[in-house]
């Protein structure tokens, strides 16, 4: 198996937890947290999109996505203040397509609920951001949080569904260290999703420790490493096995 589909989960929201001033020149280091609301309307968009808005407020979203475009050319510019304001706007309008949804859900045909294959594409969006863990730590970095509360949601619907957590780290302490860290880490997420309401016995951990940590790593490899794997199987109703774990990570890959 190709050692980075382990390492790397679906990196999908730019790594916001180092500074980088490529996409950013013109803000500085104080600007850090405009930055990661930026990043972070990517995912609002996605799970929006996912949810039903593709197909059923077109029109909203590409309203919503025109906000994204713009307050992301505002940070590139350095323009702070003109960000602040175009989030705000975003944000009333991911509220108002929430709203939408919600009714349409209730009162309409269009989507009654989200379909099992939107629900994956979801959890699997929330379970793969990146910026989990800093060095040589197992507390949660606060865009990791905001994305296990949503993934948490989707688990409370789907009590049927297990999640394996595997916990990883960077190559920069002793393997046995390493071990503890990487459990350490799966256990803080099982006890996060437990705060919001997830039963614990769809979750269980283990760790990996730095088995497929690259001891020359730079600092944006090294944060990719230090990171929860989320495996997905699910209870059965018969005595027929269940088909097989998927990892969160793969199911982009089935329909």
């Amino acid at each position: 198996m190709d050692r980075r589909l382990i390492l790397f989960p679906l990196l999908l929201f730019g790594g916001c937890a180092t500074w980088d001033n490529t996409h950013y020149p013109r803000l500085n280091q104080a600007d850090l947290a405009l930055v990661h609301q930026v990043e972070h309307l990517r995912l609002e968009i996605e799970v929006l999109a996912n949810r039903g808005a593709r197909e059923c407020l077109p029109g909203q979203l590409q309203v919503l996505q025109h906000l994204y475009l713009k307050a992301k050319q505002e940070a590139e510019a350095g323009f702070d203040k003109d960000v602040q304001h175009s989030l705000i706007d975003a944000n009333e309008q991911v509220h108002l397509i929430t709203h939408q949804l919600d009714w349409l859900e209730e009162h309409t045909q269009c989507i009654s609920r989200a379909s099992v294959a939107q629900e994956r594409r979801q959890l699997m969006l929330y379970f793969s951001v990146d910026n989990q863990f800093a060095l040589d730590q197992s507390a949660l970095l606060p865009d990791y949080q905001q994305a296990l509360r949503h993934a948490a949601a989707i688990l409370k619907r789907r009590d049927n569904w297990l999640i394996t957590l595997t916990g990883y780290t960077d190559a920069k302490a002793t393997a046995p260290y390493n071990q503890q860290l990487g459990l350490r880490r799966a256990n803080r997420v099982k006890e996060f999703l437990v705060t919001q309401g997830v039963s614990p016995s769809q979750l269980t951990t283990r760790s990996h420790g730095d088995q497929f940590a690259h001891p020359g790593a730079d600092r944006t490899a090294a944060l990719a490493e230090r990171t929860v794997i989320a495996e997905l199987s699910e209870k059965s109703s018969s005595a027929v096995p269940s088909p097989g774990v998927h990892a969160i990570r793969h199911w982009h890959q089935h329909p």
